[in-house]
């Protein structure tokens, strides 16, 4: 899921279900995991045209399983977890939760579009707990997204106050409201979806707590998602190992008049991996989805 309004998580897979598709006939059934190209992306170079062939992708009806999160970002978590955006409000928070994590309209549209998947929508994990500890960056003091490193070394302790303005326990009730919140507003989703008449598919909803539990949140003790370390500067940069190669797409972000860097949005596109399951959380969800849908009769498929 796209970490923006629109295209929407049913659009997205529309789109990928019913987008004309070309690869290279010699891959298929030699290769395990031949190229596609769809639409009008560009070809590589090194790829010609005139070797590939058209691949139908209408394959909606087809699908077997639909795996898929949502809702976090349209809630916008570090605006959430640092109290900005009014979000250091209760009732702003509480409304701005129930509102984007109820995805009954999205989950029907594609019920309707694949009757036959099993649709598997998984809960939020712990964010930050009390058993987090910002000392496990390593930083002494803290930069806030689109500090630059002249500001940071002119006043370390204004950087720090411009992110830290909040008490810890502030954080960790927002987060925790979040994962208590989007739970029954994900779950009040799925009524009525799986009632006779409507479809022969299924909409399951799991929940992710007995995988992740408070010693398992972001820099805690046992953490199950990527966290942030520390640099000579106050810099915090992510620990995932994919964090390189994002450098360069994080660049171009800009501004409305398409030519300034945004320096912020820049920034957390650069630490985007933060609280995102790592490599033992990853197989964890994985277990637990297992098992989920194995009580359910639903895998392995018949």
């Amino acid at each position: 899921e796209v970490p923006r309004r629109s295209p929407t998580i049913q659009c997205q897979i529309k789109t990928l279900a019913v987008d004309r598709c070309r690869t290279d006939s010699a891959a298929l059934g030699t290769v395990a995991v031949p190229a596609f190209f769809c639409g009008d992306e560009l070809l590589p170079t090194g790829v010609n045209a005139n070797d590939l062939i058209d691949f139908d992708r209408d394959a909606g009806p087809r699908y077997d399983f639909v795996f898929m999160t949502g809702c976090i970002n349209d809630v916008s978590p570090y605006a959430m977890l640092l109290g900005q955006d009014g979000l250091n409000d209760t009732a702003t928070l509480v409304n701005r939760i129930t509102t984007n994590c109820n995805l009954n309209n999205s989950l029907r549209d594609l019920r309707d579009f694949l009757p036959n998947a099993t649709i598997a929508y998984m809960g939020y994990h712990f964010l930050v707990s009390p058993d987090t500890s910002f000392d496990r960056t390593g930083c002494t003091f803290f930069a806030p997204p689109g500090t630059t490193e002249a500001v940071l070394q002119a006043d370390p302790v204004l950087a720090t106050m411009g992110l830290f303005g909040f008490s810890f326990n502030g954080v960790v009730a927002r987060s925790e409201l979040f994962r208590a919140l989007s739970r029954t507003a994900l779950l009040s989703s799925i009524v009525g979806l799986n009632t006779t008449g409507d479809g022969v598919g299924r909409v399951v909803f799991i929940n992710m707590d007995p995988e992740f539990l408070a010693v398992h949140a972001t820099l805690a003790s046992q953490p199950r998602s990527f966290g942030l370390s520390c640099t000579a500067t106050g810099f915090l940069i992510p620990t995932d190992p994919a964090a390189g190669i994002r450098v360069g797409p994080c660049s171009t972000f800009a501004n409305q008049d398409g030519l300034t860097p945004n320096s912020t949005l820049e920034e957390t596109c650069l630490r985007g991996s933060a609280f995102h399951p790592n490599v033992v959380g990853n197989f964890r969800m994985f277990v637990r989805t297992r098992m989920v849908l194995s009580g359910i009769n639903r895998y392995p498929l018949p």
